[in-house]
């Protein structure tokens, strides 16, 4: 991110960037809309690339689906990886592994490389190949096909987001996975652990696990939608399993990735923002002392 043009809380129309107005650029990234609006970013473009190899494993045991994951992102040779999984409980705990490969057409990744020495063996991947665009947009091409089939749109979605620290990701996955049921995840949702750099992550406003001594942390998400005619039994109910689910992940180092459903108190986003808290605060009455933006987490609470 290169600049922003915002529209504070007072309706000022401010330029930002690392080197002008910097306080209000960092806030605003990563900033649950507490501070300003964006109505125009500056970008740098790079080059993408023309195609993408696929590969999903799939296992029963998470100690192996671990060890792989972790072994794929040591090489760092696939681009992009993540796990899934689909309606835990119903059918016993299926744990899915998926590899991404971008590439040109003049040098295709090696399969057999790219999958050596895995619990796992490369004949048993199911492999895909699609050019660039039909991947990145393969998400909205299912939530498509989910308005159609479970009317998408209309089907509660209590969802929970998490940051786990590779000490214990294994750990916190292994039990929540184990833990939730169908009614968790709903007719239409799913589960999904990516792994990420901490050193490309350094947005301030951006709360991270402790520094453990890895390079990688981890998203968690329990992307709940469903079931059907939902009424606010199930709402309360999710949002019970979401603050539990949280909990446990702050016992384990874990931070809350805040897109979600987690109802939090005013202790609980100071605890949340830690020593960068009080000039967050202080920023806001600055920008938007009538508290007019993004009122609905409750971040700020109500004007003094």
């Amino acid at each position: 991110m290169l600049e922003l043009e915002v529209v504070t809380g007072t309706g000022e129309l401010r330029h930002c960037s690392e080197t002008t107005d910097q306080d209000l650029f960092e806030a605003v990234l990563a900033g649950l809309g507490q501070y300003g609006i964006i109505t125009k970013a500056t970008v740098r473009l790079h080059k993408a690339p023309e195609h993408v190899r696929g590969h999903e494993l799939a296992y029963t045991a998470s100690t192996d689906f671990f060890q792989d994951f972790r072994t794929l992102l040591g090489r760092a040779e696939v681009t992009e990886i993540y796990g899934d999984w689909w309606r835990p409980g119903e059918q016993g705990e299926v744990h899915h592994l998926n590899a991404f490969t971008f590439h040109s057409a003049a040098n295709p990744p090696d399969d057999a490389h790219l999958l050596r020495d895995l619990t796992s063996a490369p004949d048993e991947a199911e492999v895909t190949e699609n050019d660039f665009l039909a991947h990145v947009t393969r998400i909205d091409v299912a939530v498509e096909q989910l308005r159609e089939l479970l009317d998408w749109d209309n089907l509660a979605k209590p969802w929970l987001t998490l940051w786990l620290p590779e000490t214990t990701v294994e750990q916190y996955v292994t039990e929540a996975v184990q833990a939730l049921t169908p009614r968790d995840v709903g007719a239409g949702g799913f589960v999904l652990l990516y792994a990420h750099r901490r050193s490309r992550l350094t947005r301030p406003s951006l709360r991270l696990p402790a520094d453990d001594g890895s390079d990688w942390v981890y998203l968690f998400t329990v992307m709940t939608a469903g079931p059907a005619g939902a009424g606010p039994e199930f709402a309360n109910e999710m949002l019970n399993r979401n603050r539990r689910l949280y909990d446990q992940a702050r016992a384990l180092g874990g931070t809350r990735y805040p897109i979600e459903s987690v109802a939090f108190a005013q202790a609980d986003w100071e605890d949340h923002y830690g020593d960068r808290w009080s000039h967050l605060r202080a920023l806001k009455d600055k920008v938007d002392p009538a508290r007019i933006l993004t009122p609905g987490p409750g971040v700020f609470g109500p004007v003094d």
